[in-house]
């Protein structure tokens, strides 16, 4: 004869039912945040380098216009900010074992990008907050440059298009942006 499920049984059952639904959607929205750093004009036009470097710059440069809007969208922004956050650093693990990265350098090498990544969040957010488009846009350039050889980056170009994108994230409502999954972010930018 079977019996009920007891209390603490269901608590867990919803728990990694609701895990897994955040799983999911966490991995979508990570999913188009890549898709828009991958959109071929900054790679095409405005001289962001295609390279692993040139990458990570375009995607740590979505990522920081996602946390930013996050950042402000109360505890669950919190919560998803986090999310995300796992979510990247996984994905660089992940993509460095690929390229053959040895098992005792990748901690090395995440530590490096740890570092890398904190201190362009913290360099965009305090050109935004600071000097605003015009700083901004120096940050841009300093970042995008070093690994961009003779090419010259437009970083107006790039500064722009992340204005206007982190306007369109903040003018959508945060329970829209974290029930959405990140529908605002569009990959058919001009």
């Amino acid at each position: 004869m079977s019996r009920s499920p007891r209390p603490y049984e269901i608590a867990m059952l919803k728990w990694l039912k609701d895990r897994r639904k955040n799983q999911r959607i966490r991995d979508e929205f990570y999913g188009r945040i890549v898709a828009l750093s991958r959109h071929p004009l900054p790679y095409a036009e405005w001289g962001v380098p295609d390279t692993l470097e040139g990458r990570f710059e375009m995607l740590t440069l979505c990522m920081f216009l996602v946390l930013e809007r996050l950042r402000r969208a109360g505890p669950q922004g919190a919560q998803t900010a986090q999310g995300l956050t796992d979510t990247f650093f996984a994905d660089m693990d992940a993509a460095h074992r690929q390229l053959g990265v040895g098992d005792l350098k990748v901690p090395r090498r995440m530590r490096q990008l740890a570092d890398a990544f904190g201190a362009r969040l913290q360099a965009y957010r305090q050109a935004l907050e600071s000097g605003g488009p015009g700083e901004f846009a120096a940050a841009i350039t300093r970042h995008f440059s070093e690994h961009a050889g003779d090419t010259k980056v437009q970083s107006m170009q790039i500064t722009d298009c992340a204005i206007s994108l982190l306007r369109e994230l903040e003018a959508c409502p945060p329970e829209t942006l974290l029930a959405d999954a990140g529908g605002i972010l569009s990959c058919n930018r001009q």
